[in-house]
């Protein structure tokens, strides 16, 4: 957006009165949920779609046992990984994931998963 148009945006939002720029306010937040809600969906059918190609790859990497939470900004996975395994191939199975799914993916073991967060996290997760 141009400076004039945005400089134009404000001077509208200022003449706006309180109720005005409330019910606005709620209007947008509104709408940023229902983004939200939709990413999250097509995250979850782009995980559905290609779940034999993350089991291959976890499978690459030792990982067994794969769980997932969609959250605001990234997927999580819970994997565990086989005992000869290390945080490389934790690390490889990340960037793979990645690649293959394209947004933004974390992967944990469940040792890893902060002791105040892990059985939320656990329970809340889908089983892949």
């Amino acid at each position: 957006m141009s400076y004039s148009v945005l400089t134009n945006i404000l001077e509208q939002l200022d003449s706006l009165s309180l109720d005005e720029k409330r019910i606005l306010s709620n209007h947008l937040a509104s709408l940023s949920e229902q983004n939200k809600s939709v990413i999250n969906r097509s995250r979850l059918k782009v995980i559905e779609s290609k779940k034999i190609d993350i089991l291959d790859v976890a499978n690459d990497y030792s990982a067994s046992n794969l769980r997932f939470l969609i959250e605001d900004k990234e997927v999580i996975f819970i994997v565990d990984l086989a005992k000869n395994r290390s945080l490389f191939d934790l690390g490889g199975l990340l960037e793979s994931l990645r690649e293959l799914l394209g947004f933004e993916v974390v992967v944990f073991t469940e040792s890893m998963l902060k002791e105040q967060y892990r059985e939320s996290i656990v329970n809340n997760a889908i089983k892949l």
